[in-house]
């Protein structure tokens, strides 16, 4: 009795499965990735089953003996309307990967949330430029700019500590299925990751 036969969506975990012999284009990124000045963002775009997660995935593999990895996918969020609680997600993902304390991160993320991603969206989606302008003008403008600082440098500090626990030289954020999310919300996610991983 003959079984049937089909093609799964499953993408392969190292480059031993690399059935589309992409495997001299992984090499060849990994060396750039542990070579490159950094913040740096690299795109492997294709259409739907052209093997990007794969490829992420055989990446990943051959880079995390010297480098932390930290996966995100937004594949997980884009099934419900989440809207700006995306945003947190990935920062919460981050910061669990880092071993962050977030209790004290998690207050400074509570004061900004609605303000820094409400004007990253207006800002990606051609916001009412009057609304921006009064937001920066008024008295709670500077808290918040205070507040992104200080997040930003626990973030930091969580990588700088990660990476001397790890014995690592650097940490690389794969965002896997952006292109399943609405294109303004793959691009606000994009904004807020470069705010706090510039």
């Amino acid at each position: 009795m003959s079984r049937p036969m089909g093609c799964t969506d499953k993408p392969v975990s190292n480059s031993t499965e690399d059935l589309f012999e992409v495997s001299r284009y992984v090499d060849g990124l990994c060396s750039f990735v542990r070579s490159c000045d950094t913040p740096m963002t690299i795109s492997i775009q294709g259409d739907w089953g052209s093997g990007k997660t794969s490829m992420m995935n055989m990446m990943k593999k051959e880079i995390e003996k010297d480098i932390w990895p930290i996966w995100f996918n937004t594949w997980q969020f884009s099934q419900f309307n989440m809207g700006n609680s995306l945003v947190f997600s990935m920062i919460d993902v981050l910061l669990k990967k880092l071993d962050c304390d977030r209790s004290s991160i998690g207050k400074i993320l509570g004061g900004i949330a609605r303000n820094v991603v409400r004007v990253a969206a207006d800002r990606v989606a051609g916001g009412v430029v009057e609304e921006m302008v009064s937001d920066v003008m008024s008295g709670d403008s500077a808290d918040y700019a205070c507040e992104i600082l200080e997040l930003k440098e626990k973030f930091q500090k969580a990588v700088n500590d990660k990476l001397e626990k790890e014995k690592k030289n650097r940490v690389v954020v794969f965002v896997d299925d952006l292109d399943r999310l609405q294109p303004i919300k793959a691009i606000e996610l994009l904004e807020v990751l470069k705010l706090f991983l510039d």
